[in-house]
Order: structure tokens, then C-alpha cells, then sequence
């Protein structure tokens, strides 16, 4: 009853003077008598945000409305601006709190739509319906000086603010009218069967008064714009954006300060571009919706032909009424009245060109000169050349938001477990918001339980890619996955390196152009062609279709070089569309290829040895190792014999230089997933060599005398007995075994290494690298039973060889560094040690930042500062180090072991409570550890036994 008197009031309201309309709407006032003071104290814009802030920051998420809520708040704006230009002055005088009638009921809508469990959303739709319902620019009052025009605006414009101001207040009083529900605050119940019909009854009630008023406000609108010849024009429709439009806020702030940035300049345009399917369409429909206001012309075009331009345009000539563009008149002179229009006026306008694949279809519509601005959307990267470089690149949505987004539309609880199963579906999906609305409405309107989806997907994902969800039928979106990707239309070139790619690491494929005109035994692309200039054209048309885009590049240090890996990108949901294209056959010998070309371009290394001036070319091609592994499965019986071979060298090689970068955690999984590989031949050795430095670097060394004694016995029994690699194995297996505490074995084969040596000097095999391994295992051991003399020669010799092998910007130089430095204090030279370490600290903070050899020179670091009561910059380095051991595999040890020098540390700063918490801290990672067994007491030499003595 009192939403139908509001509604009658509001209508009658037509009809009486301008004072009775100010008398009508301070009526409001006394109608919410409850929440008087929230309608006296605001009565500005900024004011209702801050208040509807301060009430959405209950909901947790406040960000996800505040598009509409900026949008409602732009639009009356301008209606207020409008009003006040029409209305004379002396009039709004009398009446200073009008303007709470409107800024203050959305307050109160909001505030009551919270407390009352009444859908805050809905509530925003109906107020955006409400305040978006008129075009003021249709009253032509900026410039009129025709008094009965005036007169007319005056009029118009009174009745549309009197309708607004009296809903807004109508809907209020009918809220404060209905039975308060259980409150929102402070509890996470759902609400009862009873309560939940009542709030949708609410709903309904006040969804057909908004609608009802909106009609009418639109009506009158309409009534102005038909008075005069210059219309205002928007032929985008409030359904043309999908009613689960989800995130990109921060997109609408790009692509407006890029627009303001070009300014009215010549042919100004932007490009949205992406992939298919990514959101480019409904990100500009959103922009034109969230920023109409700015605009008296907005025109959508459908451009994936001229033809389609064409018709677009004209019916567009045709809706503003221009001279010369009636429906008789040729559909190119419509378009040509048009343009000149546009060039001509001082309207602003805005033209989408919606699906541009190729851009040269625009060159017949570009203007001399424009007042008005140009977006474009496009799959093809080059479509954004100007004016803002690469235009702006619409990417997929974050894991988080994809989580989020599917679980809702699939009807599912936010805080819904999400299974390990969906979680990789989802990884493969990669954030594509197309993929997401299709497969969760297959989920919601089928009626699958997840586990059902998950089921049929694993078994059926080709043909679930092709079925049609809500998104298609919605809003005209005629493409699923299967059509948006599909790689048919493709020329047999670019088809052919995308099922290459179906086989690496999405995110890191080599940009191989950087090999033209070079030795291409190193690439594995380029020797897919028979041509290398095929190759490029391939790449390009797949990049023309955003299908491969470019990735981040990588800088590796080599010594005294540094390269830089340039990289592309593939989709994830590209690259699982392009390997069902493929039949068994087809994808069989694709694998053999891509095993062989990497198996070519792959370095060789004798096991053990250094990888240092090949790390640019192991960067290159490691990370597709995974995916090979992955897709092992495609042979029924595994690969044959030969296959295998090449998976294990290439396998071993890459994990050691994974273990030389200091990469322990993907060289682990990469480990563990090659274990089904392993036997007892020379390729299976290697493997299990890298397994055990890894092992060993964790100090899990019952773990690595396991695999280091497989090793020794595999490769004595296969290799001669003065072979390289056997020298390499013996001074790794004397490390681990001086870790063990059995020095007397280890320094056996510290002398069986150095005899291997001397057999492959005697033959011209000199092998710097084994020769500077064995002095500086020989260093540790001298220094382990303190014959330090000893110890100092070796680590000069080790320090010489390493300079001259590999020069003083390499990791083994650093090392060399370190290890000398170690003995230096043994001998007391404090002032030698300290800037030797400080030489090893540089050199890894330069060429491994990440590695944990960087983390344990921090730590060495901040004792040292620590020793000379330098206590502040000892914090910094110890912390330092934390963060580097924190980000790495099985770090606990390492972290318990820094963060008990931090107690030290900070005890030295007399921050005492601090240091207590840290020794606790320390205490209880240690008692975590189960991977060996430790000292059971609270001292720093204890902490020490948490790594390996050559790294302390």
C-alpha cells in the first residue's frame, strides 16, 4: 500500500507548481522520520560514497559495486547539474536540503537493503534502472535560447527529478514498512523458507514500481529528444552486457585515461585486443554503460566486415535524424553524412568497432578530424599501434578470481572445497572468462554435481568444448571453446607449430628468430620447417590471431655473458584445444619429433660436471622436460627403448642444471616424475646423480648415500675405470660421505677422484672443472680435522682454477670465494675473510638471486656485521637470507637455523622480546624437521648441524 501511494503521488505530481513539488519531495522527509539525520547530513555525492563505504565494508568485498554505485552517482550528477541550469536560483534557496531527497534515499535504500537481508545487488540494479533511465542530453539545455525550449526543459527535467526523488523515497518508506528480518551482521545463518519468500515479494514489489517510473521517465526523455534536430544517440542496450559481467574495475580506469590521454586528436583510436573469448566485447560494452554520461553520441558497430560497418553506421545516421539519412537513401551516402557529422560537430561522441580481425577494413572510415573517440576490439596484438603502444591487452582472469567466478555461476558456495581435480581443470582453463561461463552453465543448468562435470570432462573434453552454455544464448555469443580456438582455419604451417606447442610448457616456448642465420642444431622450432622463414610466417599468423602472444624474457648469467631468453606464451585452453585436434598418430610422431629436435638442441654434459657456459641454452629448453614426461603416456606399452634413453639424458642433464641455478623444487618434481624411468644403465645414473646433490644440498644425507652408492656401483660396473664421469661421482660421493661423519671413506674417494684425474691428464682429457672440485672437497676436509694449512692450499688452488676456468662473475668462482673465506677465519685473517665473502654475496646476488648458495652467503654475511656489532645491517641480511630459504625447497632446516642467528642478532640490538620470539620461532621449525636426525639442543653449533658443514 505504501510503495502504490508512493507511485500515485509521484504521478500526480505532474501537474502542480514548482513550490508544491518542493513541498512534495520535503515530504519525504517527514515520511523517514527514522533516518532523518542521515538525510540532513548528506546531501552531497562525496558524502553518500563515504556513507555507502562505510556499509559496504561489512559485506567484505565493497569493491565488487562500486562500478554501479559510480555510475548511479555520475548520473545524478547530471541530473542535478541539469536541474539547477533550468531552475531559478531563488527558488532552490528556499529549499537548501533538496538535494538529500535524492543523495540521501540511496543512502537509506542501501543501508535498509543491507540491515533487511534484501539483496544488496538487486538494490543496485533498481537504483541504476531508476537513475540511468533519461538521456539529459535530449533536453538541448546547454546552448538553447529559445524561451519556449527552455521552458519545455524546465518542465521535463522537473517531473524526471520529482519521479526519481519520490520513488527513491516511496521505495524507502516501503522498506521501513515490511517486517525486519534476522540482520546480516554478525552472522552467517542462512535465512528461513518464510523470511526468504518475503524478501523476494519485496523484490518483486519494488522491481515493477522501478520498471513502472523508468518507463515513465524514458517516455518523457523521449517526448524532449523529438523537438529538436541534433539527437543524442546510444544504440547499446542494457542486455548487450551479461548479467554475470564479473571484475575488471581497473580496466575502466585504463582504458579512460588512455582516451584522455589521446585527447580529441586525428583518428584517435584504442585498441582492446586479446584472446578469443577473453572479454574484449563486454569490457567495452561496460565502458560505454559505466561512462555514457560523457558522451551525447555512442554508436556500436559490429565490424568483422566493411559490409557490417556499413549497416551499423547507417541505421546509426538514421536514428539521429541527420539531413540526408532517411531510410531511402543509399546506406554508403548515410555512412558518408554520418562521418562528416562527426567531423564537424562539437557533440561528443563515442564508436566501438566491435571484433575487428583485420584492421584495414577501418582505413574507409577514418575522419579528417574528430571531437570524439574510437575503441576497438581485436584478437590481433597490431590492432593497438597507436595511440597508446600495444594498445590495451585484456588478459585472462587471476586463479582467485576464476575460482570465484565459476563456483558462483555454477551455483556453487563460495567457500566450497575445491577439489585437486577442478583445480587443474581450472590451471588449464588459465583464468579465460569464455571457458568459465560455458563449462560452470553446463554444470548449473544440467544439473551435474561436480564430480559428474569432472567425470565426463576428463573422459570427453573435446566434445565438452563444443557444447553451448548461457553465454551463447544470452548475448549472441556464437562461439564455445571448441569454435573460439579452432585451429582448422589455419594454414597446415601455423597448425603444425601449434601442435608442436601442444607438447611444451605454455609459458616459456623460445622465441627461436633470435637462432636465424646461426647453427639451428640448437633449435627445435626452426627444425620442424624445411625452411626457417616459414617458421615466421607460421608464428606470425598465430600471433595475428592472439592464439601465440609474447612472453616475459629471461636475463641468465654464463660466466663473463649475460643472455637474454625471449619467450612466447601459448594458452593453456589453446594448447589442450590443438592436441585434440590431433589423432594418436599424429601425435605420437609429434612427440618423437620435439624429443629428437631437443634432444639435438640440448647440451651434453658428463655427469657432474659444470653446465656455466651452456646455462642460456639449458634456459631455453628446460622447462618443457614436465610436459614431455607427461605426455609418455601416449605410447600404450611406454616409448620404446630409444625414447626412454633420450628422456633420461635430457632428463639428467636438465636437472643438474636446475640443481646448479639452485632450482631444487622444479628439478625435484621434475625427479620424481621420472622415476618410472629409471633402471640400471649410464642414463638412470645420471638421473639418480642429481638426485642425490639435491638430497645432499637438503641435508637429507642417509637419502643421498642411498642414491650416490647406486651411482658408483651402476658406473663402475658399466664405464672403464678412468672415465671423467667416474671422477665426478667419486669426489660427490666423498662429500656426502665426510657429511656422514665416515671421513676415512670419504677421503678414499677424495683420492680415487684425484687418480681419475691424473688417468685423463695422462690421455690430454684435462678437466678443469674436476680438478677444482676435488681441491676444494680436499679444502673441507683438511678444515674438518683442522689441519688448516692444508686447507688453505687446497681452497688457493681451488679459488685459482675456478678464476682462470670460468671467470670472476661465475658461480664457481663465488664459490671458490666462500670456501676460502672459510678458511681465512679458520686462520683469523678476519679482514680477508670479510671481503672474500663479501665478493661471494655480490657475484650470487648478480647471477642466482634466488639460489639458496646466495642465502647461506646472507647469513655468513650478518655474522660477520654481527661480530663487529654492526648489528642494524646484520638484521637486514639475515632477514634477507630468511626470504630467499623461505621460497625454496625443504626449507625449514635453513630458515630454523637463520632465524635463531636473527634472536642473536636482535638480542644485540636489546630488542629482547623480539629475540624471544625468534629463538621460539626457531625452536619449534626445528622440532618440525623429520627428515634427519640433529642435536637436540638450544646453542648456535647445534643450529649449525641443520645444514651441511660446507655451507655454514
Amino acid at each position: 500500500m505504501v510503495l502504490k501511494l508512493a507511485m500515485h503521488n509521484s504521478a500526480a505530481i505532474q501537474h502542480q507548481s514548482v513550490q508544491e513539488v518542493w513541498l512534495a519531495l520535503e515530504a519525504i522527509f517527514t515520511n523517514l522520520r527514522q533516518d532523518l539525520k542521515i538525510l540532513q547530513a548528506i546531501s552531497t555525492c562525496e558524502e553518500m560514497l563515504a556513507s555507502i563505504d562505510s556499509i559496504l565494508a561489512a559485506q567484505g568485498n565493497p569493491w565488487s559495486f562500486k562500478l554501479q554505485i559510480g555510475c548511479i552517482a555520475r548520473a545524478v550528477k547530471a541530473y542535478i547539474s541539469a536541474f539547477e541550469t533550468v531552475i531559478d536560483a531563488s527558488i532552490i534557496e528556499q529549499y537548501p536540503n533538496w538535494q538529500a531527497a535524492i543523495w540521501g534515499c540511496i543512502t537509506i535504500y542501501i543501508k535498509l537493503s543491507h540491515e533487511y537481508n534484501f539483496c544488496i545487488q538487486q538494490a543496485l540494479d533498481q537504483i541504476e534502472l531508476l537513475t540511468t533511465a533519461a538521456n539529459l542530453s535530449s533536453f538541448g539545455v546547454r546552448n538553447s535560447t529559445n524561451h519556449k525550449s527552455l521552458n519545455n526543459a524546465r518542465e521535463e527535467l522537473h517531473f524526471i527529478l520529482a519521479e526519481l526523488a519520490c520513488s527513491l523515497g516511496g521505495i524507502c518508506v516501503y522498506l521501513r514498512s515490511r517486517p525486519k528480518l534476522q540482520s546480516r551482521r554478525g552472522s552467517s545463518q542462512r535465512l528461513e523458507q518464510p523470511e526468504l519468500e518475503r524478501v523476494r515479494l519485496s523484490s518483486r514489489h519494488i522491481d515493477l514500481h522501478v520498471r513502472t517510473i523508468r518507463a515513465g521517465i524514458s517516455t518523457l526523455s523521449l517526448a524532449g529528444t523529438r523537438r529538436h534536430v541534433k539527437l543524442p544517440f546510444n544504440n547499446i542496450t542494457k542486455d548487450m552486457l551479461s548479467n554475470r559481467y564479473f571484475g575488471r574495475i581497473g580496466y575502466l580506469s585504463f582504458i579512460k585515461a588512455a582516451l584522455d590521454r589521446g585527447g580529441r586528436t586525428r583518428n584517435f583510436h584504442l585498441a582492446l585486443h586479446g584472446l578469443p573469448g577473453v572479454g574484449k566485447t563486454q569490457l567495452a560494452v561496460r565502458f560505454a554503460q559505466h561512462y555514457c554520461c560523457d558522451y551525447d553520441i555512442v554508436i556500436w558497430t559490429v565490424a568483422v566486415s566493411k559490409e557490417r560497418i556499413q549497416e551499423s553506421l547507417a541505421r546509426a545516421a538514421y536514428g539521429l535524424q541527420l539531413p540526408g539519412c532517411e531510410l531511402e537513401v543509399q546506406v554508403e551516402e548515410r555512412v558518408q553524412n554520418l562521418l562528416s557529422y562527426l567531423e564537424s560537430t562539437e557533440d561528443r561522441w563515442l564508436i566501438v568497432y566491435d571484433n575487428v580481425d583485420d584492421i584495414s577494413v577501418l582505413a574507409e572510415f577514418k575522419m579528417a578530424s574528430a571531437s570524439g573517440h574510437i575503441i576497438i576490439t581485436s584478437r590481433d596484438p597490431d590492432s593497438g599501434a597507436y595511440p597508446v603502444k600495444e594498445g590495451i591487452a585484456v588478459t585472462p582472469f587471476t586463479l582467485h578470481d576464476s575460482y570465484t567466478f565459476f563456483l558462483s555461476n555454477a551455483g556453487l558456495s563460495a567457500t566450497f572445497p575445491v577439489p585437486p581435480k577442478l583445480e587443474c581443470i581450472l590451471r588449464e582453463w588459465d583464468g579465460l572468462p569464455m571457458a568459465l561461463d560455458q563449462m560452470s552453465s553446463l554444470i548449473r543448468e544440467r544439473r551435474l554435481s561436480l564430480t559428474a562435470f569432472l567425470a565426463m570432462y576428463e573422459k570427453r573434453r573435446a566434445k565438452v568444448h563444443s557444447m553451448h552454455g548461457t553465454y551463447a544464448r544470452e548475448w549472441g555469443y556464437e562461439n564455445t571453446t571448441a569454435t573460439a580456438f579452432s585451429i582448422e582455419s589455419l594454414d597446415s604451417d601455423a597448425r603444425k607449430l601449434l601442435h608442436i606447442m601442444a607438447f611444451m610448457d605454455p609459458d616459456q616456448i623460445y622465441d627461436e628468430s633470435d637462432l636465424l642465420g646461426s647453427d639451428l642444431n640448437s633449435a627445435v622450432l626452426l627444425n620442424a620447417f624445411e625452411d626457417e622463414f616459414v617458421y615466421l610466417t607460421a608464428k606470425e599468423e598465430l600471433m595475428k590471431r592472439s592464439l601465440l602472444q609474447i612472453g616475459e624474457p629471461s636475463l641468465v648469467h654464463t660466466g663473463e655473458k649475460t643472455s637474454r631468453i625471449n619467450t612466447l606464451r601459448v594458452h593453456r585452453l589453446v594448447q589442450a584445444v590443438a592436441f585434440d585436434d590431433m589423432r594418436a598418430e599424429r601425435r605420437r610422431e609429434t612427440f618423437r619429433k620435439i624429443l629428437s629436435s631437443l634432444s639435438t638442441a640440448y647440451p651434453t654434459n658428463v655427469t657432474g660436471s659444470s653446465l656455466l657456459h651452456n646455462w642460456d641454452q639449458c634456459e631455453r629448453y628446460s622447462a618443457h622436460m614436465s610436459y614431455l614426461l607427461k605426455h609418455r603416456g601416449l605410447f600404450s606399452h611406454g616409448p620404446g627403448r630409444d625414447e626412454d634413453q633420450v628422456l633420461r639424458r635430457l632428463v639428467s642433464t636438465c636437472t643438474w642444471y636446475m640443481f646448479e641455478i639452485g632450482n631444487f623444487s622444479e628439478a625435484d618434481r621434475l625427479l620424481h616424475d621420472a622415476e618410472p624411468l629409471l633402471g640400471d644403465d649410464i642414463q638412470s645414473a645420471a638421473v639418480r646423480f642429481s638426485l642425490a646433490g639435491i638430497r645432499n644440498e637438503c641435508n637429507r644425507i642417509v637419502e643421498a648415500k642411498v642414491q650416490v652408492d647406486k651411482v658408483v656401483e651402476i658406473q663402475e660396473n658399466l664405464l672403464p675405470a678412468g672415465d671423467l664421469t667416474l671422477g665426478h661421482t667419486y669426489y660427490s660421493a666423498g662429500l656426502v660421505y665426510m657429511e656422514l661423519g665416515d671421513l676415512e671413506t670419504a677421503y678414499s674417494f677424495y683420492m680415487r677422484a684425484l687418480k681419475v684425474y691424473g688417468l685423463g691428464v695422462d690421455r690430454g682429457e684435462v678437466d678443469k672443472h674436476l680438478e677444482g672440485a676435488i681441491h676444494a672437497n680436499l679444502g673441507y676436509y683438511y678444515r674438518r680435522i683442522r689441519e688448516i694449512d692444508q686447507a688453505s692450499e687446497h681452497a688457493e688452488k681451488e679459488y685459482a682454477l675456478h678464476l682462470e676456468e670460468f671467470g670472476q662473475k661465475s658461480d664457481h668462482f663465488a664459490e671458490s670465494c666462500f670456501d676460502l673465506g672459510n678458511v681465512r677465519l679458520a686462520q683469523r685473517d678476519y679482514t680477508s675473510a670479510m671481503r672474500l665473502h663479501e665478493r661471494a654475496l655480490g657475484i650470487r646476488q648478480e647471477i642466482t638471486p634466488a639460489h639458496d648458495k646466495t642465502g647461506y652467503s646472507l647469513h655468513k654475511m650478518a655474522a660477520l656485521r654481527a661480530s663487529e656489532g654492526h648489528f642494524g645491517t646484520a638484521l637486514a641480511l639475515i632477514d634477507q637470507a630468511i626470504a630467499i630459504f623461505e621460497r625454496n625447497l625443504d626449507h625449514v632446516p635453513r630458515v630454523a637455523r637463520s632465524t635463531f642467528k636473527k634472536a642473536e642478532i636482535l638480542d644485540g640490538l636489546e630488542r629482547l622480546d623480539d629475540a624471544r620470539e625468534a629463538r621460539y620461532t626457531a625452536s619449534q621449525l626445528r622440532r618440525s624437521i623429520k627428515t634427519f636426525e640433529f642435536p637436540n639442543e638450544e646453542s648456535e653449533e647445534a643450529y649449525d648441524h641443520l645444514v651441511c658443514s660446507f655451507f655454514r
